[in-house]
Formats: C-alpha cells, structure tokens, sequence
C-alpha cells in the first residue's frame, strides 16, 4: 500500500492531490512498476488528469484495478487495454480472493488472476499495490491483508478535505525504514508485524 500525506495527514482535496513532487512522483513509478496497481475510481480520474497535463501514458508498465459503481458506464468509454474497471463490492470480492493466496495452489493463483485482469497471461505472481483513495485503503486495512505500507510525508499543511488515520492504520506495523526523497518529501517503510501463533495465549 502506497501513500502520502500532508503534516495534517491529508492526502487530498477537491478530488485531487494537492501537491505535485518530482521526487515522489518517481519514487511511486519505482514502487508500482511491474505490479497491480488498485484505486478508486478518484484517483483514477486524478491520475489521468494529471498524466493528460504532462502528456504522458496512464501507468504504463502496469496492470490498473479501477473499483467504482458504475464499472458499466466506464468500461464502454475505456481507452486503456492495460485499465480494468470493476464493481465495488464484486470486484473487491474478487481482488480478496486473489490477494489471500494461502487459499490457492499456485495454477489456481494464475488461473483467477487472469480473469480478474482480463486473462493478461502471468508468468509469475505480481505485487498488489493499494494507491488510494480513503476509502479503498479502509478496505484493505480492515481486511488485514496489507503487509507493508509506503508512506511519503510532505511538508506542509495543503489544507485537505480528505484526511487519514496514519497511527490507526500503522498500529500493528514496524517502522522499518525512512528515507529523505527532498527538502519536501520523506519516506517511510512500515511492515506488518508477524504474530508468534506459539506464544499466543488462548
């Protein structure tokens, strides 16, 4: 799971980032590449947006979850082949099903990953990325199936209308490592903490 957040922990406003960063721009390109990138259909638009005014692809190198509640409407317009859009809940079912992979073999893993993404052909088992927004980050973390969270902090208060609870989501996380992006931007690495089942007390 990929984020980041102002000093009053918000990550947008008016349906849109409210802050433009090179540094963590690339570094977000570096942690996506190559995996399935999920988002709600917001941040979807705020992307393309995004990518429209400085002329680029939409994620390219990447296969795209787009959940919204009107996956119809969105998938007649598509003009992405690498751009999936889904039914909120069913398609989240489906994403839950793939992402607890204790409960497949690996055929099996392959075999439902192609039909939740279009049967794009897999030679290995992709990275899930969780890109936002709120909402779909709740999901996830409600369903505990995030082991890391990647969270960029920026300087500033941009006066957001959409804030997060960073010490909620992270409270069974270990800080593993920071690293300074810019003068602007810090990252963090948080890894969800392994429970020892033997010292457990039933």
């Amino acid at each position: 799971m990929i984020l980041a957040v102002d000093e009053e922990n918000g990550i947008g406003k008016n349906g849109r980032m409210p802050w433009h960063h090179s540094e963590d721009f690339k570094h977000f390109k570096n942690y996506t590449r190559g995996s399935i990138c999920i988002m709600g259909r917001t941040t979807f638009e705020d992307i393309k947006s995004f990518k429209k005014r400085d002329s680029g692809r939409f994620l390219p190198d990447r296969q795209c979850i787009v959940l919204t509640s009107d996956a119809r409407k969105h998938k007649e317009n598509n003009q992405y082949t690498h751009v999936q859009f889904m039914d909120g809940a069913t398609g989240l079912i489906d994403i839950l099903d793939f992402a607890n992979r204790a409960n497949f073999v690996e055929d099996e893993i392959f075999t439902h990953l192609s039909r939740v993404t279009q049967n794009r052909p897999y030679t290995k088992i992709p990275d899930i990325s969780i890109v936002g927004g709120k909402s779909v980050y709740e999901l996830f973390i409600k369903e505990g199936i995030v082991d890391e969270i990647c969270l960029t902090r920026v300087k500033g208060n941009h006066n957001c209308d959409v804030i997060v609870n960073i010490k909620d989501w992270v409270k069974d996380f270990s800080h593993i490592d920071s690293k300074v992006l810019s003068d602007n931007c810090t990252v963090e690495t948080y890894k969800k903490d392994v429970v020892d089942e033997s010292k457990k007390v039933s």
